[in-house]
């Protein structure tokens, strides 16, 4: 479960498709980058990311904000990031 404090990767490329291009290079960190959540997710219209946009649509989206390599990435939709889960160790 991301939350504020969790450590996330981003996913690669294919799962931005719907994005803008200018959006997805200069809003979002690199494809694998790992991230630090900084905010608690919320609902947030991200439209203005969209590719494609009829009259009247609102994209109501979770979104996030991250630190990444000392950059702040805000309002960056969740679904295109995977939480990094520590391996648990067996030893006994």
């Amino acid at each position: 479960m991301i939350k504020k404090g969790s450590l996330v990767r981003r996913k690669r490329s294919d799962f931005c498709i719907h994005l803008r291009r200018d959006i997805f290079h200069n809003d979002y960190p690199a494809e694998g980058d790992v991230c630090i959540v900084v905010s608690a997710p919320k609902e947030k219209d991200l439209t203005y990311q969209l590719r494609r946009v009829t009259t009247d649509y609102i994209a109501l989206k979770k979104s996030i904000d991250v630190v990444c390599l000392g950059t702040l990435f805000r309002f960056c939709e969740m679904s295109l990031f995977d939480e990094v889960v520590k391996e648990r160790s067996d030893e006994g």
